[in-house]
Order: structure tokens, then C-alpha cells, then sequence
């Protein structure tokens, strides 16, 4: 663990699979965002860097860890964090490539039980109908942990006002339909 949290993912890992944590819901949880639907996981299983993803991923839950530690009293027990993953940009290259798909659902199964123990809830916005059928092929092989998700098209208009049933719209940068100075308390990649 502790080799693992001092490592640090080769930048072109960072630059394209980075994370941010944009504040904190009204039950005080760490709100973290990943824009995942522009990530090409295939290009990194193409080019034979997955397990560098892999462990890039492993080290995210380290942070999001570390930010339900910070916010965490003995008077207010914080013991999960909201996620969000941005769908935008998704598309049927990701799970049409066999190799691909494999390395997503095997990691699923490796890790899904990571998640499931600090995941409170689960926005998955932007998402088109490649992204339904990459969850609805997924449920099956993460179990519990997609119970905690929720899916939405990429209607703004429907998805923002259930997310800030959750937290402020303050922490919500403004390309998002947030504030305008809304920036993230901290950014990897």
C-alpha cells in the first residue's frame, strides 16, 4: 500500500485519465469527478499500458479515501463519498473491442468490492445509449455496487437538479451549469 501511494502514474496516464475532487455534499461526503466517457481505455489496452491503468485506478481510491478521512470527526462520522462520472464522449469503440471490454469487466470483477464500501452514490451523467448498454452488461459482474448508481441522458436540465439534491451548486464548475468561478479543490492528472 504504501509503495502504491507513492507512486505516481507516467503523465500521459495522468493527463488523459485524471480525477478531481469538487468539494463536499450537504452530509459533508467528498464529491469526486471523472470525466470517463473521453477516456480511450482502449488506446491504453492497445498499446499495452493497462495494468499501469489499473493501477492509476487503484490509486484514486486512495485518494478518495484520504478525503473521506479529512472530512471524518469523532462528533460526524463521514464514511462515504459521492462520485460522478461524466459520460460525455462515450462511444461504441470503447466496448467493441473485445480486448477492451475484457479488460474493463475483469477489473469490475477484481476491484467492484472497493467502491461498494465507500461509494454513497453514483451520478452517471451524459450518458447516450452506448453507455446504458455498457451498464446493463456490467450489473451483472460488478453486483452490488451499481445498486448505488444513477443514470442520466445527457439533459442537463434533468440531471443538475438532481445532483444538487446532493450537494451545493457552488462546488459545480460553470461548463457544467454551476457557478462561474466553481473550481475543483483538487485536481490529479
Amino acid at each position: 500500500m504504501n509503495e502504491l501511494y507513492e507512486w505516481e502514474a507516467p503523465q500521459e496516464i495522468q493527463d488523459h485519465f485524471g480525477y478531481s475532487l469538487w468539494g463536499y455534499d450537504f452530509e459533508r461526503r467528498p464529491v469526486w469527478y471523472d470525466g470517463i466517457g473521453k477516456q480511450d481505455i482502449r488506446w491504453v489496452v492497445e498499446n499495452g499500458t493497462y495494468p499501469t491503468l489499473e493501477r492509476h485506478y487503484l490509486k484514486s481510491m486512495i485518494h478518495i479515501l484520504q478525503s473521506i478521512e479529512a472530512a471524518d470527526t469523532p462528533d460526524d462520522e463521514v464514511r462515504e463519498a459521492v462520485i460522478i462520472w461524466d459520460m460525455d464522449g462515450f462511444s461504441m469503440r470503447q466496448i467493441g473491442h473485445v480486448p477492451t471490454l475484457s479488460s474493463i469487466v475483469r477489473m469490475g470483477r477484481k476491484y467492484s468490492d472497493l467502491p461498494l464500501e465507500f461509494a454513497g452514490k453514483v451520478f452517471l451523467i451524459n450518458a447516450n445509449y452506448v453507455t446504458k448498454l455498457a451498464v446493463d452488461i456490467a450489473r451483472p459482474f460488478m453486483g452490488n455496487v451499481l445498486e448505488k448508481v444513477e443514470v442520466f441522458a445527457s439533459n442537463r436540465n434533468v440531471w443538475l437538479p438532481r445532483l444538487l439534491k446532493t450537494f451545493p451548486i457552488e462546488i459545480v464548475p460553470e461548463r457544467m451549469g454551476g457557478k462561474k468561478n466553481a473550481k475543483p479543490l483538487w485536481t490529479y492528472g
